[in-house]
């Protein structure tokens, strides 16, 4: 059986399994980019979880997760990798820039 994830407005089809999973979303200084297209991308992201039925946090200190979600590249991302790293968590790094934009 396949199930499709949608992701803003990319379609993501997957092999389903039962399991498990739990994301973690975080977007270093959340409320600096809320109106940025990264802001629409956090909210876009959390509503493809919410309607696939997958589990997510965006709380920082919480470490019941499966995969860590890194949206930007701050300072305090490097904590939050760390972390993932010293409690042996996959990590995705999601670029949402271009060369274009510089």
């Amino acid at each position: 059986m396949k199930i499709k994830l949608y992701f803003g407005m990319e379609n993501v089809i997957i092999d389903w399994v039962m399991f498990y999973m739990k994301i973690k979303l975080y977007f270093g200084m959340e409320n600096a980019i809320k109106k940025s297209g990264i802001g629409r991308a956090f909210y876009h992201q959390k509503k493809a979880l919410t309607l696939n039925n997958i589990e997510f946090t965006t709380d920082k200190n919480d470490l019941d997760y499966d995969i860590l979600h890194i949206n930007t590249i701050y300072p305090d991302s490097i904590s939050m990798i760390k972390q993932a790293r010293e409690n042996n968590k996959k990590i995705i790094y999601h670029a949402h820039s271009t060369e274009e934009d510089f």
